[in-house]
């Protein structure tokens, strides 16, 4: 809006757009600590992209389409090593949210599949549990949201030791339910609060975060357990077809 906001889109050229991207590259962010990744960047240009304009006719060229974007980049995957897990876990082992610690390194699920797991989707009697909804931030809020595809629609398998630490977990959850008593929110969540509310996703990478410091381990994402799991997975021997439908990243059966 600053840049381009009073500018009719019959007049934006691709060399306006170039040099708001340069500019946001250099110093596009707002606490003045540098540019925005290129990411960001990509996004904002698919976001003014002028396709439904030409389209409509109001334009007779898509300007957005010509412009010099900054190349797309992923961070660097980091991952533990087995002795490193171990670690981990036992460091955390009388932590109130052990069994989100645990699951993520050992079940490959996402962060927001996790903080969105239900307890009619956990069937430790069947050793399974289904993967259906999902938490996100938005605007830095917890929000209801589902698995981007298909594929993200699965059923994980459950190891005895992962049933052990649910059902430890769902003991737990239980006397905190008592505790709180009318304040507790039923939302049949399996790793909710202490009050049964959802999990800010950005608040427990925050926590994983203060925990592998105070272990004194090598730091890695949220994201990165999962990683773990996939690289620790694949040198154990496990089939790549089914290391990718474990990690929702070709179709597999549905609810």
């Amino acid at each position: 809006m600053p840049v381009l906001g009073g500018m009719r889109i019959q007049d934006l050229t691709t060399d306006d757009l170039n040099k708001l991207w340069a500019k946001l590259a250099k110093s596009g962010r707002l606490d003045g600590k540098g540019g925005l990744s290129s990411r960001t960047i990509r996004s904002l240009n698919h976001l003014i992209s002028l396709v439904d304009a030409q389209v409509q006719g109001l334009v007779g060229k898509n300007v957005a389409i010509g412009v010099t974007l900054p190349a797309a980049t992923r961070p660097d995957l980091q991952f533990w090593s087995a002795e490193e897990v171990r670690l981990f876990l036992e460091g955390v082992r009388e932590d109130r949210d052990y069994a989100l610690y645990y699951l993520d390194p050992t079940t490959s699920m996402r962060r927001g599949e996790l903080l969105g797991l239900k307890w009619p989707r956990t069937d430790m009697a069947m050793g399974e549990l289904k993967i259906v909804d999902t938490i996100v931030p938005v605007n830095h809020k917890p929000t209801w949201s589902v698995p981007k595809t298909d594929a993200g629609y699965r059923t994980i398998p459950l190891d005895t030791r992962t049933i052990e630490v649910l059902r430890d977990h769902r003991r737990r959850q239980l006397e905190e339910r008592l505790a709180f008593g009318g304040e507790y929110s039923d939302l049949d969540l399996v790793l909710p609060d202490p009050k049964g509310t959802m999990f800010n996703p950005e608040d427990q990478s925050k926590r994983v975060h203060r925990r592998v410091s105070k272990l004194g381990l090598k730091q890695i994402r949220f994201h990165d357990l999962r990683h773990t799991y996939a690289t620790l997975a694949r040198r154990s021997g496990m089939d790549i077809k089914d290391l990718s439908v474990r990690l929702a990243t070709m179709t597999s059966r549905r609810r």
